[in-house]
């Protein structure tokens, strides 16, 4: 779990009177990226962006998925398409982007790449997966992208 170079971009959210604030101590907000990066530090949008909020005041933890084409305001970027915040300014500017969109107060993220999550399968033991005869030369298409010599 990292937290944002630059607090501004990951603290920075319009003050409102009548909205309830997230108290630090009940309820802490993670920002997860899955990223469609190929390449090591390929420069990409995020393909997955949910949000873990772990109340524990009420002892419960929530996910909630973000909508990767939701058409939203990237602040300093204009308008564009929500995962286009970690193209334009890694991490720090996606959370700024969740902070300030759901007027959140998250401070720390998780990344997770291709190679990333490869590591993580294997960690957990790998997972076993059925291919049908029609699916082979697809995937091994796709492995060609990842398996660049």
């Amino acid at each position: 779990i990292k937290e944002p170079e630059n607090k501004d971009k990951g603290n920075s959210k319009p003050e409102k009177d009548n909205k309830i604030k997230e108290n630090k101590d009940d309820i802490t907000n993670i920002a997860f990226f899955g990223l469609d990066a190929r390449k090591k530090g390929e420069n990409t949008r995020s393909d997955v962006i949910m949000v873990l909020s772990i109340d524990r005041k009420n002892n419960k933890i929530k996910v909630s998925s973000i909508m990767r084409d939701l058409y939203v305001d990237i602040p300093g970027k204009g308008k564009n398409k929500i995962n286009a915040a970690y193209a334009f300014g890694g991490a720090p500017l996606a959370v700024k982007t969740l902070n300030t969109l759901f007027d959140l107060n998250i401070r720390n993220y998780v990344t997770v790449d291709f190679f990333g999550m490869e590591k993580l399968i294997d960690k957990i033991g790998g997972v076993d997966v059925n291919i049908k005869e029609s699916e082979i030369k697809s995937l091994n298409d796709c492995l060609a992208e990842l398996n660049i010599l």
